[in-house]
């Protein structure tokens, strides 16, 4: 399967985090899988990138053009170019497999809220895994409580998404 990854690519955030980001890229390839994500090579979406890498997986780079020279761009399997940053959320949300959030800023909860809406919508079915370590997500997640039990919406969490601490847990449920 091809897994994308949505995360942060600051470079000013703990080691804690990057060291999560890396063990995903590993787990990823242990698993028999492939990584399609924003390409850059900072922050935790680097450390994404170089634990597949740095165990021969295989990557596709997904990058608005507007980006090209903002980010530091990756040497990957197949790189796809889009013309909007609007076009490179729905290529990523839509191409992959599987989605896997990590802590992140606006880009990551960009790409959470689409997936989880065109899932709501019926457009896709895949998995969506939510990795809340050390309680990054805590906030998010008791207002997607909110959300449903003050009835703005109908759907449960519990069928639009996962939420896992650890990310050996996502690869125990594919």
């Amino acid at each position: 399967m091809e897994i994308f990854v949505g995360c942060s690519s600051s470079k000013n955030i703990n080691s804690k985090y990057l060291e999560l980001a890396y063990e995903v890229g590993e787990l990823i390839v242990k698993n028999g899988h492939s990584l399609i994500f924003g390409s850059s090579e900072e922050g935790m979406m680097g450390e994404v990138y170089r634990g597949v890498v740095d165990n021969d997986g295989k990557v596709t780079a997904v990058i608005p053009a507007n980006f090209r020279g903002l980010l530091t761009e990756v040497k990957a399997d197949k790189t796809i170019v889009t013309d909007t940053a609007t076009e490179h959320l729905k290529y990523l949300v839509n191409k992959g497999d599987v989605t896997i959030i990590l802590p992140g800023s606006y880009g990551a909860l960009a790409e959470l809220a689409v997936s989880i809406q065109n899932k709501k919508l019926g457009e896709h079915n895949k998995k969506i895994f939510i990795v809340n370590a050390y309680g990054f997500y805590d906030e998010l997640l008791e207002l997607f409580d909110k959300i449903y039990l003050e009835k703005f919406d109908s759907c449960n969490r519990d069928d639009l998404f996962r939420v896992v601490e650890k990310p050996a847990d996502i690869f125990e449920q594919l």
